[in-house]
């Protein structure tokens, strides 16, 4: 985790959008803060994988998938 934190900073949207479903894949819910603020991105391909990546962590944790809208 810590090697992809500073990539959600980096200026290529598609390397951010990247490390987002990485971070989710990996299953730990520490990233749950960091995927929230990146939903914000002004890019929708780093939005929807950060979306993607909330949905599939708040599956593994047992919790519901974030609302859509």
């Amino acid at each position: 985790i810590p090697q992809l934190l500073p990539v959600l900073g980096d200026h290529d949207a598609a390397i951010r959008a990247e490390a987002a479903r990485q971070l989710g894949r990996l299953g730990d819910g520490s990233v749950i803060p960091l995927l929230t603020d990146a939903l914000r991105d002004d890019d929708e391909q780093v939005r929807g994988a950060s979306r993607a990546s909330l949905d599939l962590l708040a599956k593994r944790l047992g919790h519901r998938p974030l609302p859509q809208g």
